[in-house]
C-alpha cells in the first residue's frame, strides 16, 4: 500500500489524519481510493469534470508528478504522495512560476514544526533575480550537510515543502553514513532565464 500525505489545511475532512494509507497502481487510483475513503475531499481535490485542481499538486515520493507520466505515473508499496493545494494570491514578476505568495508564510511555521526543521531561510538576490530556499533540519550530530537543487515549482509552498522534504531525507541519509552532520538542502526557484549561461552562473556563483 502506498500512503498519502494530508496537508494540513486538508485534514479537517480526513477525520484530523495526517496520512492515509490506500490500494492503487497509479497516483490515480490512489487518489480516486483516498476520495472514495473520504468523499468530502473530492471537491477539493478534482473539479466538476473529474479534473485534478488547478492549484493542486501531487509529489510521489521527492518528485512532482507532471514531470514523471502525471496521474497515470505508476506507484508502488512503500511510495508516499504528498499533496500540496497551492495557495491563491499575488505572483511574483516573472515569466514562468506563478509563486503563490499570500498567506504561504503565515504556514511557513505549521510546516516546519510539521517536519521538523530548526530553520528555513528564504533568499533572494535583486541584482542577479535568484530566489532560493535554505532548509536545516537537524545539527544534533553536527552542522548540516546536503546539496542544492535547481527545480521549477508551481507555487512557494511546493518549494517550501521540498526543501523540508529533501533537507529531512539527508538526516537520514547523514546518520545511516554515521557522519557527523546533519541534514540540510537548498533548492533554486527556476524561472526559465537559467538557459541563459551567463544569468545561470551569475545565479550559481
Amino acid at each position: 500500500m502506498a500512503k498519502i500525505e494530508i496537508p494540513t489545511a486538508l485534514r479537517p475532512y480526513t477525520s484530523g489524519r495526517r496520512d492515509v494509507e490506500v490500494d492503487g497502481h497509479s497516483v490515480d487510483e490512489a487518489l480516486v481510493a483516498l476520495t472514495q475513503r473520504f468523499p468530502e475531499l473530492r471537491t477539493r481535490l478534482f473539479d466538476q469534470h473529474g479534473h485534478l485542481g488547478k492549484f493542486i499538486n501531487i509529489y510521489l515520493n521527492e518528485d512532482d508528478v507532471r514531470y514523471l507520466h502525471g496521474l497515470a505515473t505508476p506507484v508502488q508499496d512503500n511510495d508516499v504522495l504528498s499533496i500540496i493545494p497551492a495557495l491563491a494570491g499575488g505572483n511574483l514578476e516573472c515569466d514562468r512560476a506563478p509563486y503563490a505568495l499570500d498567506r504561504t508564510y503565515e504556514h511557513a511555521l505549521d510546516l516546519l514544526q510539521e517536519h521538523e526543521h530548526e530553520q528555513l531561510i528564504v533568499y533572494q538576490d535583486p541584482q542577479t533575480g535568484l530566489r532560493a530556499l535554505i532548509a536545516v533540519h537537524d545539527t544534533t550530530l553536527g552542522s548540516a550537510l546536503g546539496g542544492t537543487r535547481l527545480w521549477f515549482y508551481s507555487s512557494l509552498e511546493a518549494a517550501i515543502v521540498d526543501v523540508l522534504r529533501l533537507s529531512a531525507a539527508m538526516t537520514s541519509k547523514a546518520a545511516v553514513a554515521r557522519l557527523p552532520h546533519g541534514g540540510g538542502k537548498a533548492v533554486i526557484l527556476a524561472d526559465g532565464h537559467e538557459a541563459d549561461p551567463c544569468i545561470r552562473n551569475r545565479r550559481l556563483q
